[in-house]
């Protein structure tokens, strides 16, 4: 049984071995897969205005780059040749040399602006740096700056001090743990564990795709520095669980699940420290943070899987090398607390304050890169180039006139100028033509010449010359009138100008329905065309509303309506099933009317109250109600009376008052109030259903619709007279027609297919026509080619937008109206290259001659048009004698790009180097506020919630961040602090020296359940000793090692702060927070819940 569970653990341990030796190796492979970016300019917002330059740069230029090359004491001659050879190198878009200016030629030396295809840390960028340096291998007195040149160093020099780091780290790393260990071989298998998880986490950044390079750098060491305790923690504790367990293996489990808690609210507070990072509004933050949390989470897998299986493999060898570990004692720390603690936390309160007051005097750095080549600064001062690009616009050179006078005229505060030179293609290549110059330049006839000139300036600004429809037609008439109609118009636009000509005769004419018809033919044909009828109907519908009373007695109608049910024209509606029912309404009406308008005698009414109602009214009585009822009308008495008049009155006047009675006579009255009703047509076929069902006791089946009837009520009203064939506006009745078909079936089937698409194009042309501002040939273009495809009536099929403009540029130059407003020589080559092959217009004017000189031209053009004109937008580069950041430079880019948008409007953005430091200078306040905030709130609530406490997140957040406080206030008579060192240190020491400081107090929390103060606070103190050592000592020795190794300034500040941050959270830990904790001892324990720690003592 003991051999089974000894191989059970022996695989146990083969399998995690193999497990992470096989993610190791793959993690090799992935590494080399990871891009390293050394651009900070990529992890600022997108808000900001470098990104949104660079944003419309690479989209519409693509990235540049550009080296400086110096020729100290050079002819011309000699310069000349050597621009010459790097214009041939492959990627070099320019070479900017000017030998009368002073930002070129100094004393007998000269710079070389070179621009590259490629932004400066590209392949091209590498590679034209090489091929740059090797053409002039052998030549003297070369040397090489410019962005490019800087950046590679920069690369270079990470690069090779990045192996020198680790190696020293790690061997003083090696050193530490020697010296705390409890064996010689511990140190290497802490190492071996902490190198696996470093080795995991640059393997795994592979899903990231790239990382920066100041990631890249610090990120391993950071690694190591901050999760080797977890290891440390992990073999005090096996070593402590061997004591009790049976063998080592369950004592190593015992370990592993004692660890699991403290380690990882260890790690979790180290994570919290660093999440701030991933909320920065500079995203390299989120790429520090996201890499160092995911390494935090690998050591801590590392160190409770990889660790345990080396140590339970290497168990004996510890054994055998096992030896004395040094480790400070905490007697005198517990001693300095207890006897000077009422001076130590007064003092130390004080200088938090103090130092917090001195952090804020602190100057921070916002770029990395250096002071540039000595010898071409010296020489020719700091050149920083600044590009500015702007939407493209017709008075975009004047407007790059005015903004280069303004940097040109641009002084700082010490009255110094800052402009060396600007390139754009306003200065490159505008020389100005008129049309006198392209006949001579160009060898054009005059007529040539003034439709080129035309013909540019309208397809550049369509609105030079616009038309309304009617005045195109006429041009198009004139053009075609003047014998040179076949290089300016088709013919196949004719037929489309037919129609809209026809339609807009209708559209515009008062007419008869007769009339309207006459008009329609051409339109839609004879056999198509509708019947007169029809359209006497549609205009009786239109002009409905003229009708004083539209009603028609309901008698009336239903005889008009069974006497037009045999019309041809409404058979249709009514079928004879319906007009049957309709014959015995009429007879059912007439009987009721006749009886209810009876004559009737006092003893006739006597009965019929008597038969009809059982009613009993005496002789006497319908004496008296007779009388009262001619009197009730103004007459005098007779001896007879209408039937339903007497009925309603003897139940107006309560003489009758039987209920069956009365209901039955309210229900004639109203019954014949229906029958006796005028009605509109709407209302009538309701009348005959309600009349109907009255009668027969069902309704009637109607099969005509209330159109249907208003079709009827229209005859009859043109019948009596009501309606008259007066003219009608075609437009409005065209209209009328269309909406009101497809709401009326009774119009819908009276439309014929043929004249609703006749109505359909004469509704399309009226929509096109009723906009009557002037338009651009291309509107024109594309209103007469929506009218061409969307008419039913056969138009043309290829309406050419060439063949319109032509009308507009023929007329215009034909009427003396020469669009002739000069123009930039590669503005006109440039439309001549773009149209000579699809143009219509030029195609047929350009000979193999002209194709060629075209050709040649055009290629001295576009090497300038590439780099200054993009689709929508242009720019400048401007090149400044100014330091990559400071005040003076600040104020610069703030005046440069006030006055950009000022010239070019909102649109208008700046980028450059000083101007993505501008940007993370604005941002970093932000940025640092809310990264302050953030980490203290989060490690509060961890604290508070793991350790069930609220007293303990207090103390401990105010002691590490008195701390950093301490630690930044020691840099401010420095040259500046990198802001991203800042931050970054400032999160580390938040979430990692925090963890000294929670392994005491929670241990004095949890010694004081079941001990004095004095014993309790001598036992954590001790506890937390060992961690505190030999965790802050690594931390320490990483920090300083990559400062003073690193050269630059970015990584190196990183190192100095985090070495001289944990030094002041040793000190705060070791000496203040005892303090603290012993004099707080009431606040400390009245606000922390003691069942956790009653537990955590056990």
């Amino acid at each position: 049984m003991q051999n089974t569970g000894k191989k059970t653990e022996r695989i146990v341990i083969s399998v995690i071995l193999l497990l992470f030796v096989a993610m190791s190796v793959l993690s090799v492979f992935m590494m080399e897969k990871v891009d390293i970016n050394y651009d900070l300019s990529d992890y600022l917002s997108d808000k900001t205005e470098t990104k949104m330059a660079l944003e419309v740069i690479d989209e519409e230029f693509g990235m540049t780059g550009s080296i400086q090359v110096m020729l100290k004491n050079a002819s011309d001659d000699d310069v000349e040749r050597v621009k010459g050879i790097i214009e041939e190198i492959p990627n070099v878009l320019t070479v900017s040399y000017d030998e009368d200016k002073t930002a070129y030629r100094k004393d007998g030396d000269a710079l070389l602006s070179v621009v590259i295809d490629g932004d400066n840390y590209s392949a091209n960028a590498k590679q034209v740096a090489a091929d740059i340096k090797a053409a002039f291998v052998d030549r003297e007195g070369m040397e090489y700056g410019g962005t490019v040149i800087e950046k590679q160093e920069l690369q270079d020099a990470i690069t090779s001090e990045m192996v020198f780091i680790l190696a020293v780290s790690l061997t003083l790393v090696v050193i530490i743990l020697l010296i705390t260990s409890e064996s010689w071989l511990e140190p290497f298998l802490l190492l071996a564990a902490s190198g696996v998880a470093v080795l995991i986490n640059r393997g795994t950044n592979l899903m990231f795709g790239e990382i920066s390079y100041i990631t890249n750098s610090i990120a391993a060491i950071l690694q190591l520095a901050l999760s080797i305790d977890y290891s440390i923690v992990l073999l005090h504790t096996y070593r402590r669980e061997k004591e009790t367990a049976s063998d080592d293996f369950s004592a190593m489990l015992g370990a592993v699940r004692r660890c699991l808690k403290p380690v990882s609210a260890s790690a979790l507070t180290t994570i919290a420290g660093l999440l701030a990072l991933l909320f920065m509004t500079f995203t390299i933050g989120f790429d520090i943070g996201i890499v160092l949390m995911k390494g935090i989470v690998i050591s801590l897998i590392t160190a409770l899987t990889l660790l345990p299986a080396l140590v339970l493999l290497c168990d004996p060898l510890l054994k055998k090398t096992k030896k004395h570990a040094f480790v400070p004692h905490g007697a005198a720390f517990t001693s300095l607390a207890k006897k000077a603690g009422r001076v130590i936390l007064p003092v130390a309160l004080a200088l938090v304050i103090a130092a917090g007051a001195l952090g804020g005097l602190n100057s921070y750095l916002f770029t990395d890169s250096g002071a540039g080549n000595p010898e071409i600064v010296g020489t020719f001062g700091r050149n920083n180039s600044v590009v500015v690009v702007y939407p493209k616009s017709a008075d975009s050179y004047d407007k790059e006139g005015k903004l280069a006078d303004f940097v040109i005229g641009y002084r700082t505060e010490e009255g110094n100028t800052v402009f060396i030179d600007y390139n754009a293609y306003s200065n490159t290549a505008r020389e100005l033509y008129d049309i006198n110059k392209a006949i001579r330049k160009a060898d054009l006839s005059e007529e040539e010449a003034k439709l080129l000139f035309t013909m540019y300036h309208l397809y550049g600004t369509p609105d030079a010359r616009t038309y309304t429809l009617a005045e195109f037609f006429d041009a198009a008439d004139r053009v075609l009138a003047s014998g040179e109609a076949d290089d300016f118009i088709d013919a196949d636009t004719v037929a489309t100008l037919d129609t809209v000509r026809r339609v807009r005769e209708i559209a515009g004419s008062d007419l008869t329905y007769e009339e309207f018809r006459e008009h329609m033919l051409p339109l839609v044909g004879e056999e198509n065309a509708p019947d007169l009828f029809s359209l006497r109907q549609l205009y009786g519908l239109y002009r409905y509303d003229t009708v004083t009373d539209p009603t028609v007695d309901f008698k009336t109608m239903l005889a008009y309506i069974i006497g037009v049910s045999e019309d041809e024209n409404f058979a249709d509606s009514f079928d004879s099933s319906m007009v049957s029912q309709l014959r015995l309404l009429t007879y059912a009406v007439r009987n009721f009317e006749g009886q209810m308008t009876k004559l009737m005698t006092k003893s006739a009414f006597v009965s019929y109250l008597s038969n009809e109602y059982n009613v009993t009214v005496s002789e006497e009585d319908m004496n008296r109600i007779f009388t009262a009822y001619y009197t009730a009308q103004g007459e005098s008495a007779k001896t007879t009376a209408r039937l339903l008049p007497m009925l309603g009155f003897m139940v107006e006047t309560g003489e009758l008052t039987d209920e069956a009675a009365v209901r039955d006579v309210m229900g004639k009255a109203a019954l014949y109030q229906k029958t006796t009703g005028a009605y509109a047509y709407y209302g009538f076929l309701p009348a005959v259903s309600a009349i109907a069902t009255a009668f027969l006791g069902q309704a009637p089946e109607i099969t005509a619709t209330d159109d249907e009837v208003g079709q009827v009520y229209i005859h009859y009203f043109y019948e009596n007279g009501l309606l008259t064939d007066t003219a009608i506006r075609g437009e409005d009745f065209v209209r009328f027609v269309s909406a009101v078909a497809t709401t009326n079936s009774a119009i819908a089937d009276r439309v014929t297919p043929a004249l609703a698409d006749g109505l359909s194009d004469m509704i399309t042309v009226m929509g096109a026509l009723e906009n009557t501002d002037s338009r651009t040939y291309t509107a024109t273009y594309d209103t007469l080619k929506t009218l061409s495809e969307s008419l039913h009536r056969e138009t043309a099929e290829n309406i050419s937008v060439d063949k319109i403009a032509g009308v507009y540029i023929k007329d215009t130059v034909d009427r003396g109206l020469t669009l002739d407003t000069p123009m930039m020589a590669f503005e006109l080559l440039d439309f001549v290259s773009a149209n000579m092959t699809e143009n219509e217009l030029l195609s047929s004017r350009m000979n193999d001659e002209h194709r060629e000189k075209v050709a040649d031209s055009q290629k001295d053009l576009d090497k300038a048009k590439d780099l200054f004109l993009g689709e929508t937008h242009d720019r400048m580069l401007f090149t400044v004698n100014l330091p990559n950041e400071g005040q003076e430079t600040t104020d610069f880019v703030e005046a440069l790009y006030a006055k950009a948008t000022e010239i070019f409007g909102d649109e208008a953005h700046i980028a450059g180097e000083i101007v993505s430091t501008r940007d993370l200078a604005t941002t970093f306040d932000h940025d640092n506020s809310f990264i302050t905030v953030f980490t203290l709130v989060s490690i509060f609530v961890i604290i508070a919630v793991i350790f069930r406490s609220l007293s303990l997140p207090v103390i401990l957040v105010a002691v590490i961040q008195g701390a950093i406080f301490i630690a930044m206030a020691t840099q401010i008579f420095g040259n500046g602090i990198f802001f991203m060192s800042y931050i970054v240190t400032t999160c580390i020491l938040m979430g990692a020296t925090i963890d000294y400081g929670i392994l005491m107090s929670s241990n004095y929390v949890a010694y004081r359940q079941t001990m004095e103060r004095d014993e309790a606070l001598f036992r954590s103190v001790e506890a937390a000793m060992p961690t505190v050592f030999s965790s802050g000592l690594i931390l320490i020795v990483c920090g300083f090692v990559i400062h003073f190794i690193s050269s630059q300034n970015s990584i190196s500040t990183v190192g100095l702060l985090l070495g001289i941050g944990t030094i002041a959270s040793v000190v705060m830990i070791t000496v203040v927070l005892p303090a603290a904790l012993y004099y707080l001892d009431a606040f400390v324990l009245k606000l922390s819940l003691k069942g956790r720690h009653k537990e955590e003592t056990k």
